[in-house]
């Protein structure tokens, strides 16, 4: 048979064969360059120069997942006279409580824009150091394409509270969507933000002064309504103080331990806010389900995935309160 082919047949069929091999050669060349070019955004994380322990930890599982980093030596606001810290509490315009250790991770914030910034980079990750991440978080470092193109900030870390979501779109044709993010969703212990958003968060926080999770995602601060916020959902990242095996032992930091003072109340306090507990509940409900109604949204807790074999989305809670 092979024996009675045409000349043109020979002809057609070795152009497929030199087709299909250019096809392999520049399937190679495209595997090659993605290999070698893995970190189209960059990842910086926020570290204190005491806390060597918590930077091996951060860096070793980064490098697992093929991720790179890019340490900012972290403000530490229990060092910074109390003339200082004063001055920052009278630029805070929300009703929030908080120390020393607060304004030290707010500043710390705004260390990682500011290098962002001067870096001419399109877009860039923060992480807190005691974030962890799933084990199929490396794929949105290799592009932004999969960014919706009206976005300037994307949260991937979950708290656990319920927020309002917009529909969810899928990426990677995986188990993880991305949502508008419609409402206050605390934290800021992972989150990509682009040029425009950073400059506007410093410009923001030239003159104000708030915890760095309620500047990007709290509505009442300003920021928040000038920018699209959207939500990885399931996330892939959460803070440590969430996951039963902590780092190197770790039990709290001085973040958390401050925080946990400040929500101390006298008793008197605590009978009056359980008294309008059942007002405040009803309230919020009837707001929440006009929102939902009006903005079509969904009022969700937004559950974590390790991305683990046999691992299913879950809902944390706090490892200590």
């Amino acid at each position: 048979m092979a024996g009675n082919q045409s000349p043109l047949y020979t002809l057609a069929a070795k152009i497929k064969r030199r087709h299909r091999q250019r096809a392999r050669c520049c399937s190679d060349q495209i595997h090659s360059v993605s290999r070698r070019f893995q970190a189209v955004i960059p990842l910086y994380y926020i570290n204190l120069a005491e806390q060597p322990s918590r930077k091996e930890w951060f860096e070793n599982q980064c490098a697992e997942l093929g991720i790179s980093t890019i340490r900012i030596d972290a403000v530490d606001g229990r060092k910074l006279p109390q003339v200082k810290l004063e001055e920052f509490k009278t630029k805070q315009r929300l009703r929030l409580r908080f120390g020393p250790a607060e304004i030290g991770c707010a500043l710390s914030h705004r260390k990682v824009w500011e290098a962002f910034c001067k870096s001419g980079e399109q877009w860039c990750f923060v992480a807190e150091d005691d974030l962890h991440l799933a084990k199929d978080s490396a794929a949105f470092f290799q592009s932004t394409f999969w960014i919706p193109k009206d976005a300037s900030l994307v949260k991937a870390e979950s708290t656990f509270k319920k927020c309002h979501l917009g529909p969810a779109e899928p990426i990677f044709d995986g188990e993880r969507t991305i949502r508008r993010l419609l409402s206050l969703h605390g934290g800021a212990g992972g989150y990509f933000i682009n040029q425009d958003a950073a400059q506007k968060a410093l410009e923001a926080t030239t003159h104000r002064f708030e915890p760095a999770d309620h500047v990007l995602f709290n509505p009442e601060f300003g920021f928040f309504e000038d920018i699209s916020a959207y939500q990885i959902a399931p996330a892939f990242g959460a803070q440590d103080l969430f996951f039963e095996n902590s780092i190197d032992g770790f039990i709290k930091s001085g973040l958390e331990l401050e925080r946990q003072t400040l929500r101390k109340r006298p008793a008197v306090s605590k009978i009056l806010r359980e008294l309008k507990r059942p007002f405040r509940q009803g309230l919020e409900a009837a707001s929440n389900a006009i929102y939902t109604a009006v903005r079509k949204s969904s009022f969700v807790s937004v559950p974590y995935f390790s991305a683990e074999p046999g691992s299913k989305p879950e809902i944390l809670r706090k490892r200590f309160k």
